[in-house]
């Protein structure tokens, strides 16, 4: 199965606890170090999520943990400071009151740890948008690790690290989302393939996303520059539930014939080719908010345009995704130029596809194309080599 390019664990939450230093208690082995080595061992690069934020340590301050462990929406968080009860509405104090010593004795020290004993390629923090990152003191840390740490030339960062989600980091991320409008900086779209990011009995299958919508999300994704970082959630026993291993075989499968047009691919000059109708418009909370990706390629409101192809890049080479085989055998891929080297294939397909350059761009030809040289059953991408830039 293709698939992964990196692999991220959470070795510590704010809602479920800590998977380090496990060696402490627990298994009396060093789960994060132990997977680490295997992850490196295939050639994978390894990703920590760490979360700044953990109310049941000991150190964190017993007015915050009487509160916060009951839910952290039982607060209002305001400019920083948790102001008030959202049901009793008494006041409490000030969130960052008291941290001093979890930050200096627990928070700070862990950061250090990870970096030094596991050498990540990707540092993931979370739980820090309650509190800006001079009260969490994150930025001497990020100056650390980049000045001091083993591999600083690959290590990496989120943007979640003290109200600067979105202005500042490595990358940026959004969270069962779809991601930003375009590559000008580096992001990332996490989700699960539920609606929980660890295992979680209660969902149903109607929770789960199937395969054909991922894919879909992934191509989507990744033509607008964007990664995916998709999560699984293992039994008690590390075993990877039914529905999700079923979810990456086909995922995996995909990529096996369309990968080329996935990986180290890049933003074309433009995402995607829109149909006659009206193209919806998005705002940036809109991106944050959800992923509409049928009501964007194959379920439109009355009236609404869809996408009816995607783009990537590579060196000269385009790759054109439509989210269903098209209905009619000539396909028209506008804002194309050819050379005398360009052809056109079906990927996974060895046919060469006959084409002709108009004023708006290449219709392809594809009427040669028959049901056993689909290797999939949606998403299908063609290459067109050696394209003009």
């Amino acid at each position: 199965m293709m698939g992964i390019v990196y692999s991220q664990v959470t070795e510590a939450s704010e809602s479920y606890g800590m998977a380090w230093n496990s060696v402490e208690s627990g298994p009396k082995r060093d789960l994060v170090g132990d997977l680490t080595s295997a992850v490196k061992n295939v050639g994978l690069k390894m990703g920590l999520y760490y979360s700044i934020w953990d109310w049941y340590n000991p150190y964190w301050p017993k007015e915050q943990q009487s509160i916060l462990s009951k839910g952290s929406m039982a607060v209002n968080f305001k400019d920083g400071n948790a102001k008030n009860n959202k049901f009793s509405n008494e006041e409490i104090e000030t969130a960052q009151k008291g941290l001093d010593k979890y930050i200096d004795k627990v928070m700070l020290p862990q950061l250090k740890q990870l970096v030094t004993n596991y050498e990540p390629a990707l540092l993931f923090s979370d739980g820090d948008w309650w509190m800006d990152y001079k009260k969490w003191r994150t930025l001497p840390f990020l100056s650390w690790a980049l000045n001091n740490a083993a591999n600083k030339e690959e290590l990496v960062f989120n943007d979640r690290w003290g109200k600067v989600r979105g202005k500042h980091g490595g990358y940026y991320t959004t969270e069962y989302g779809s991601g930003f409008a375009d590559g000008t900086t580096p992001w990332e779209e996490n989700r699960g393939i539920g609606m929980s990011f660890g295992i979680n009995r209660i969902e149903n299958i109607d929770d789960y996303r199937t395969a054909k919508e991922l894919i879909f999300m992934l191509v989507d994704i990744v033509s607008r520059g964007g990664n995916l970082l998709l999560n699984i959630g293992p039994n008690a026993d590390g075993t990877i539930p039914v529905i999700m291993q079923q979810r990456l075989i086909e995922i995996g499968n995909w990529l096996s014939v369309y990968g080329e047009g996935i990986y180290d691919t890049k933003q074309w000059i433009k995402d995607a080719q829109w149909s006659s109708g009206i193209i919806p418009s998005f705002t940036k909370n809109d991106f944050h908010a959800g992923f509409p990706i049928y009501e964007m390629t194959i379920n439109p409101k009355m009236g609404n345009a869809v996408k009816e192809f995607w783009f990537t890049k590579k060196q000269n080479n385009l790759y054109v995704f439509a989210p269903e085989w098209p209905k009619n055998i000539n396909i028209l891929i506008k804002d194309v130029k050819t050379t005398n080297k360009t052809e056109v294939k079906l990927m996974g397909c060895e046919k060469s596809l006959p084409y002709k350059e108009t004023s708006d761009g290449i219709i392809i030809d594809i009427s040669s194309i028959t049901i056993h040289d689909l290797k999939s059953q949606y998403v299908f991408g063609f290459k067109v080599s050696n394209v003009k830039e």
